[in-house]
């Protein structure tokens, strides 16, 4: 009878070793599961982070414009057409744009000559002769 108290010992003790296997198997699958899930969120939690950085950086750039003497001037000029002393200003009817032409700016000969002429110039590589 001692012998058959073994082996029913034994066998009990394999199963309780199995199962303990079993369910530690279990919980490292788990674990790893949960780590890659993890390591995945703090990818993109790190691509957010990028992305809001830029936006951030977009967003200090276009505040440091705002707050630019060059935007007062770009509002005066487009919103209050106002203009510069030595300037004139021509309002196109039926467009909302202002064109703005400086007295000092000087009409080159190319300028004069019709637009297939300045073309053909342009790809002959041909200088006209001053006008």
């Amino acid at each position: 009878m001692p012998h058959k108290n073994t082996w029913w010992q034994s066998s009990i003790l394999l199963i309780i070793l199995f199962l303990g296997v079993g369910f530690l198997a279990f919980a490292n699958i788990r674990t790893f599961s949960r780590d890659a899930d993890l390591r995945q969120e703090m990818s993109d939690l790190e691509k957010q982070k990028q992305g809001l950085s830029k936006k951030q950086l977009e967003s200090v750039e276009l505040l440091s414009y705002v707050m630019s003497d060059q935007y007062i001037e770009d509002s005066a000029r487009t919103a209050l057409r106002m203009k510069k002393p030595d300037e004139h200003m021509a309002v196109i009817q039926g467009e909302e744009r202002v064109v703005v032409a400086s007295e000092t700016r000087a009409e080159t000969p190319r300028q004069r000559l019709a637009n297939p002429l300045q073309w053909w110039y342009y790809f002959v590589h041909h200088r006209p002769s001053s006008l």
